[in-house]
Protein backbone atom coordinates (compact mmCIF):
# COMPACT_ATOMS: atom_id res chain seq x y z
CA UNK A 1 0.00 0.00 0.00
CA UNK A 2 3.07 2.64 0.70
CA UNK A 3 4.37 1.81 -2.39
CA UNK A 4 1.02 2.15 -3.98
CA UNK A 5 1.13 5.96 -2.34
CA UNK A 6 4.76 6.47 -3.31
CA UNK A 7 4.20 5.55 -7.10
CA UNK A 8 0.66 7.43 -7.83
CA UNK A 9 1.71 10.93 -7.93
CA UNK A 10 4.16 9.58 -10.58
CA UNK A 11 2.04 8.15 -12.71
CA UNK A 12 -0.57 10.95 -12.70
CA UNK A 13 2.34 13.39 -13.48
CA UNK A 14 2.98 10.64 -16.50
CA UNK A 15 -0.49 10.74 -17.09
CA UNK A 16 -0.91 14.65 -17.09
CA UNK A 17 2.73 15.37 -19.26
CA UNK A 18 1.17 12.21 -22.19
CA UNK A 19 -2.22 14.29 -22.06
CA UNK A 20 -0.68 17.93 -22.30
CA UNK A 21 1.65 16.49 -25.29
CA UNK A 22 -1.47 15.37 -26.90
CA UNK A 23 -3.64 18.64 -26.67
CA UNK A 24 -0.87 20.45 -28.02
CA UNK A 25 -0.77 18.36 -31.26
CA UNK A 26 -2.64 21.86 -32.91
CA UNK A 27 -0.30 24.26 -31.56
CA UNK A 28 1.39 26.12 -34.53
CA UNK A 29 1.03 28.32 -37.24
CA UNK A 30 -1.96 27.30 -39.87
CA UNK A 31 -3.22 28.58 -43.19
CA UNK A 32 -6.92 29.43 -43.70
CA UNK A 33 -8.61 27.47 -46.93
CA UNK A 34 -7.42 30.29 -48.84
CA UNK A 35 -4.02 30.46 -47.58
CA UNK A 36 -4.12 34.00 -47.08
CA UNK A 37 -4.11 34.11 -43.55
CA UNK A 38 -1.88 32.50 -41.06
CA UNK A 39 -3.25 31.52 -38.04
CA UNK A 40 -1.11 30.94 -34.84
CA UNK A 41 -2.69 29.02 -32.11
CA UNK A 42 -0.96 29.05 -28.40
CA UNK A 43 -2.19 28.03 -24.91
CA UNK A 44 -2.26 29.58 -21.89
CA UNK A 45 -2.06 25.89 -20.30
CA UNK A 46 -5.95 25.67 -19.99
CA UNK A 47 -7.65 26.94 -22.95
CA UNK A 48 -6.38 26.97 -26.38
CA UNK A 49 -6.67 30.50 -28.92
CA UNK A 50 -5.63 31.68 -32.16
CA UNK A 51 -4.71 35.22 -33.22
CA UNK A 52 -4.19 36.35 -37.11
CA UNK A 53 -0.16 36.87 -37.49
CA UNK A 54 -0.31 37.05 -41.31
CA UNK A 55 -2.01 38.18 -44.26
CA UNK A 56 -1.08 38.37 -47.71
CA UNK A 57 -2.81 41.48 -48.16
CA UNK A 58 -3.02 43.17 -44.47
CA UNK A 59 -2.63 46.70 -46.46
CA UNK A 60 -5.77 48.05 -48.55
CA UNK A 61 -5.02 48.40 -52.07
CA UNK A 62 -4.18 51.66 -53.66
CA UNK A 63 -7.30 51.72 -55.25
CA UNK A 64 -9.34 51.58 -52.19
CA UNK A 65 -12.40 54.28 -51.63
CA UNK A 66 -12.76 56.53 -48.35
CA UNK A 67 -9.30 57.37 -48.33
CA UNK A 68 -8.42 53.47 -46.88
CA UNK A 69 -5.44 53.08 -49.62
CA UNK A 70 -2.29 52.06 -47.78
CA UNK A 71 -3.93 51.42 -44.38
CA UNK A 72 -3.91 48.86 -42.58
CA UNK A 73 -6.78 46.47 -43.02
CA UNK A 74 -9.23 46.48 -39.89
CA UNK A 75 -12.40 44.97 -38.13
CA UNK A 76 -14.68 46.67 -40.07
CA UNK A 77 -17.86 44.77 -39.55
CA UNK A 78 -17.00 44.25 -35.77
CA UNK A 79 -20.78 44.67 -33.85
CA UNK A 80 -19.12 47.19 -30.92
CA UNK A 81 -18.44 50.45 -33.06
CA UNK A 82 -15.17 50.55 -30.70
CA UNK A 83 -13.38 47.69 -31.98
CA UNK A 84 -13.64 48.78 -35.37
CA UNK A 85 -10.55 50.01 -35.89
CA UNK A 86 -8.50 47.49 -34.64
CA UNK A 87 -6.16 46.09 -37.03
CA UNK A 88 -6.82 42.33 -38.73
CA UNK A 89 -3.59 41.58 -38.17
CA UNK A 90 -2.86 40.64 -34.38
CA UNK A 91 -6.92 39.44 -33.92
CA UNK A 92 -7.91 36.49 -32.11
CA UNK A 93 -10.43 34.69 -34.22
CA UNK A 94 -10.56 31.30 -32.35
CA UNK A 95 -10.34 31.17 -28.15
CA UNK A 96 -11.85 29.14 -25.46
CA UNK A 97 -11.20 25.81 -26.39
CA UNK A 98 -9.84 22.79 -24.08
CA UNK A 99 -8.30 19.79 -25.17
CA UNK A 100 -11.69 17.10 -25.37
CA UNK A 101 -9.69 13.77 -25.40
CA UNK A 102 -8.33 11.86 -28.90
CA UNK A 103 -8.09 14.59 -31.68
CA UNK A 104 -10.72 17.43 -30.50
CA UNK A 105 -10.74 20.66 -29.26
CA UNK A 106 -14.26 21.38 -28.06
CA UNK A 107 -16.07 24.49 -26.29
CA UNK A 108 -14.56 27.22 -28.19
CA UNK A 109 -15.90 30.23 -30.33
CA UNK A 110 -14.64 31.42 -33.62
CA UNK A 111 -15.14 35.25 -34.71
CA UNK A 112 -15.68 35.79 -38.72
CA UNK A 113 -14.51 39.35 -39.02
CA UNK A 114 -16.24 39.02 -42.65
CA UNK A 115 -19.63 39.51 -40.55
CA UNK A 116 -18.72 40.69 -37.42
CA UNK A 117 -20.20 37.56 -35.65
CA UNK A 118 -19.17 35.29 -33.27
CA UNK A 119 -19.77 31.49 -33.39
CA UNK A 120 -19.23 28.38 -30.96
CA UNK A 121 -16.90 26.00 -32.55
CA UNK A 122 -14.89 22.32 -32.35
CA UNK A 123 -11.42 21.71 -33.83
CA UNK A 124 -10.47 18.17 -35.09
CA UNK A 125 -7.38 17.32 -36.16
CA UNK A 126 -7.89 14.77 -39.42
CA UNK A 127 -5.63 12.05 -39.81
CA UNK A 128 -3.85 14.02 -42.91
CA UNK A 129 -2.81 16.31 -40.30
CA UNK A 130 -5.30 19.21 -41.34
CA UNK A 131 -7.43 21.05 -38.82
CA UNK A 132 -11.27 20.82 -39.12
CA UNK A 133 -12.57 24.26 -37.68
CA UNK A 134 -16.41 23.97 -37.62
CA UNK A 135 -18.27 26.59 -36.46
CA UNK A 136 -22.20 26.52 -35.53
CA UNK A 137 -24.86 28.44 -34.42
CA UNK A 138 -27.16 26.15 -31.34
CA UNK A 139 -26.19 22.85 -32.19
CA UNK A 140 -23.24 21.66 -34.40
CA UNK A 141 -25.09 19.89 -37.23
CA UNK A 142 -25.71 23.11 -38.29
CA UNK A 143 -22.70 25.62 -39.38
CA UNK A 144 -19.69 25.91 -41.52
CA UNK A 145 -16.52 23.93 -41.55
CA UNK A 146 -13.41 24.77 -42.78
CA UNK A 147 -10.07 22.92 -43.68
CA UNK A 148 -6.59 24.99 -42.61
CA UNK A 149 -3.23 23.61 -43.16
CA UNK A 150 -0.65 23.48 -41.51
CA UNK A 151 2.25 26.11 -42.40
CA UNK A 152 5.83 24.63 -41.83
CA UNK A 153 7.83 27.52 -42.96
CA UNK A 154 8.52 30.15 -40.24
CA UNK A 155 6.71 33.92 -40.66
Amino acid sequence: MFKTLLILPFVLFLHSAAHASEAGRVLGLWYTPERDVTIEITTDGKTFSGRIVAMDEPIHPADAPDGLAGKPKTDTNNPDENLRSRPIVGLQLVGGFTFGGGNEWIDGTIYNPRDGETYQCVMTLQEDGTLEVHGYVGIPLFGKTQIWTRRTEPL
